[in-house]
């Protein structure tokens, strides 16, 4: 059986979500480690 070739879009969707959900991850990274710095002063 051979496997069916995947489309051009869905490949390039699935990269965008990719992406967004990198940035994501990286931006609550940041939000996390200032808040932490923030509690650190406040203490």
């Amino acid at each position: 059986m051979k496997k069916a070739r995947i489309p051009f879009t869905t490949l390039v969707i699935e990269s965008e979500i990719n992406a967004s959900y990198l940035f994501e991850g990286y931006r609550s990274f940041h939000v996390n480690l200032v808040f932490t710095f923030l509690g650190m002063r406040m203490r």
